[in-house]
C-alpha cells in the first residue's frame, strides 16, 4: 500500500499528495517536476512560519488585553494574562514586569496581612525577578528591578510590623482586663496574686514592641502609662505583699502596735501613782 505525505510545489504553490517512497514527482497543476523531499520541507517550512505569525499574533493580543484591564484597574486578570504569556512564552521580560506592576497595583498596593500580601507573593516576586535578571544581558531593566525590590522590600516591612502592632493591641488589652485601671490601680494583695500572669503579658508587649519600626512605636500612646504600671507593680510585689508573708506582716505591726500601748499604758500608770 503507497504512503503519501503531504508537500507544496515549490512553482506554483500548490498543495500535493505525494508518494513517500518516490524521490521526485510531477505537480498535478502546473505539471513542473519537482523532488518530493523538497515539496515535503516547503510545506513545513511554511507550516512553520505560520505558527510562529499566529503564536506572535496571539502573544500580542495578550499583550493588548492585559493594557486594557491594567486602564480598568482590573488588576487580577491583568496579573493573570500576563502569567498566561510568561507560562507560553519563558523569555517575555515584559510580561514578567507586566504581572508584577499588576499584583502590586503599579506598586502602590500596601501591605495587608489579612490578604496574605506581600507575603502571599513572596516566591513569585522573587522567581519573576531572579527570571528578569537572567534574562536581561544587557541590563536594560535594571533600574525596574532596583525599583521594585524596594519596594517589595518596604511592604514587606509593613506587613510585618502591621501582624506585630495588631498582636501588641491584643496583648495590651488584655494586660488592661487583668489589672482593670492601669494609672488607678491599687495594688491590694489579691491582684498580686495573678502578678505572674500580669508579668508574662508585659514582657509579651514589649518584646513586640520593640519589633516594631518607629513608625509603628509612635501609634502605641500609652506604652509609659505601661512600663510605669510594671515598675510600680514589681517594686511592691514581694513576700510581704500576700498570702502567709501579708498575715505575717500584719502580726508584727499588731505585735509594735501591743508593744507600744503597753509602754503607754506604763507610762500613763506611772505618773497616776
Amino acid at each position: 500500500m503507497k504512503k503519501f505525505v503531504s508537500g507544496k510545489c515549490p512553482n506554483c504553490g500548490a498543495a500535493l499528495q505525494l508518494d513517500s517512497e518516490q524521490t521526485s514527482a510531477f505537480c498535478s497543476y502546473c505539471g513542473s517536476k519537482i523532488s518530493v523531499e523538497e515539496s515535503v520541507e516547503k510545506l513545513k517550512l511554511e507550516l512553520s512560519g505560520s505558527v510562529e505569525v499566529d503564536g506572535i499574533n496571539s502573544v500580542s493580543k495578550l499583550y493588548k488585553n492585559a493594557e486594557s484591564y491594567m486602564k480598568l484597574q482590573d488588576f487580577d486578570s491583568a496579573f493573570n494574562t500576563y502569567v498566561s504569556i510568561v507560562d507560553n512564552n519563558p523569555e517575555e521580560i515584559p510580561a514578567y514586569k507586566g504581572a508584577l506592576i499588576a499584583v502590586s497595583h503599579n506598586m502602590t498596593r500596601l501591605g495587608d496581612p489579612q490578604e496574605a500580601y506581600p507575603s502571599n507573593y513572596s516566591g513569585l516576586f522573587n522567581t519573576y525577578l531572579d527570571y528578569i535578571k537572567k534574562l536581561d544581558t544587557k541590563s536594560e531593566n535594571i533600574d525596574f528591578v532596583t525599583t521594585f525590590t524596594a519596594y517589595f522590600d518596604k511592604q514587606a516591612s509593613l506587613e510585618k510590623n502591621t501582624a506585630l502592632y495588631d498582636n501588641l493591641i491584643s496583648h495590651i488589652k488584655t494586660l488592661k482586663d487583668n489589672t482593670k485601671n492601669l494609672k488607678k490601680h491599687s495594688f491590694s494583695s489579691t491582684d498580686y496574686y495573678s502578678f505572674y500572669s500580669v508579668n508574662e503579658e508585659y514582657q509579651t508587649i514589649m518584646n513586640l514592641y520593640n519589633q516594631l519600626d518607629e513608625e509603628y512605636k509612635a501609634r502605641i500612646t500609652d506604652i509609659e502609662d505601661i512600663k510605669n504600671y510594671y515598675k510600680k507593680a514589681s517594686k511592691n510585689k514581694g513576700f510581704f505583699s500576700h498570702g502567709i508573708g501579708r498575715v505575717l506582716k500584719w502580726y508584727f505591726w499588731f505585735w509594735v502596735a501591743g508593744a507600744v500601748i503597753g509602754v503607754i499604758v506604763g507610762i500613763i500608770r506611772a505618773f497616776t501613782n
